[in-house]
């Protein structure tokens, strides 16, 4: 497994470095220590994940990254951990002020291997973080993220809930209900302030589930169907009365910095930015050509 330069004081030992041996190529610049019996070679091309990397060593391939970190590389939500979030096996000992440990015994099905460390599925990271105190916000959008992009499948999330606790079901079973009433309440507050000015503009993101139902995806393809309906009566009551109603249904995966398109398939993921400009769009459109719903997705996807 690739170790992105890094390598421990046991490893060192065991290809013929001595303790002394280790000292004396930290002292002379050969080797930087980054930690208590971790080393590093200088110059070494740095790369994204190489943080990752680094914690697996220091558990001694013990660590796999989960919860908020899992769901960060997984590009899911928008947290933003202030610690590293290792899950290690009951017993585990080592203790680092940069590390939030979790203990648990992870089945092979749950952990998946990327280039130098290892980290929980995307539906175990999403089991996990329902069973933590991480916000219903955020665990809403991590859900929705990941079942329109299709890396978790809603019946799947709910069976498997009831093993992380009573409260970690409930709070599923909310994020994957938001869809369509948590949109209407926003609306609903949003349309209030408009009436009295009789203008604005109120944009609903959909998916490809609210237009045909996926197998496996059923509890989804519900919420996502009133979303779009909601939006689409919406758009036949409040036009005339001069608020502007659009559905953008978002088909494809969306390039990030930890999300990139494959070489020999340029502009296969969507463009945050084009998205961005789709619905600045939207809003400018003259009233004389107000669209109530548009798709976006790469040329590459297919529909």
């Amino acid at each position: 497994m690739r170790q992105a330069g890094y390598f421990t004081a046991a490893q060192a030992l065991d290809v013929g470095y001595s303790y002394q041996a280790q000292k004396h190529h930290v002292d002379h610049g050969n080797w930087t220590r980054v930690d208590r019996g971790l080393f590093r070679l200088p110059g070494w091309p740095v790369g994204t994940d190489d943080g990752f990397v680094l914690w697996r060593l220091w558990s001694r391939d013990r660590g796999v990254l989960s919860h908020e970190s899992a769901l960060t590389v997984h590009d899911l939500g928008d947290v933003n951990p202030v610690h590293v979030h290792l899950t290690v096996p009951p017993g585990f000992r080592a203790r680092h002020p940069a590390v939030h440990l979790h203990f648990a015994v992870l089945p092979d099905a749950d952990v998946v291997d990327r280039d130098g460390y290892r980290l929980t599925t995307v539906e175990r990271t999403l089991l996990d973080l329902a069973a933590t105190d991480i916000s219903q916000e955020q665990l809403d959008v991590a859900v929705s993220d990941a079942v329109a992009s299709g890396r978790a499948a809603p019946l799947r999330l709910r069976h498997r809930s009831d093993d992380f606790g009573h409260r970690a079901a409930l709070r599923v079973e909310r994020a994957l209900a938001v869809t369509a009433f948590g949109a209407f309440l926003v609306a609903q507050q949003a349309v209030r302030r408009m009436l009295p000015r009789k203008m604005g503009a109120i944009l609903f993101t959909g998916a490809s589930a609210g237009v045909k139902g996926y197998p496996q995806s059923a509890p989804f393809a519900m919420g996502k169907f009133a979303l779009r309906g909601l939006a689409q009566s919406m758009a036949r009551e409040l036009h005339p009365q001069g608020i502007h109603v659009a559905h953008v249904v978002v088909d494809g995966g969306i390039k990030s910095g930890r999300r990139a398109e494959p070489p020999d398939q340029p502009e296969s993921l969507l463009d945050p930015d084009a998205i961005a400009e789709t619905y600045l769009h939207l809003i400018r459109q003259p009233r004389s050509v107000w669209s109530w719903e548009v798709e976006v997705r790469p040329w590459v996807e297919k529909f």
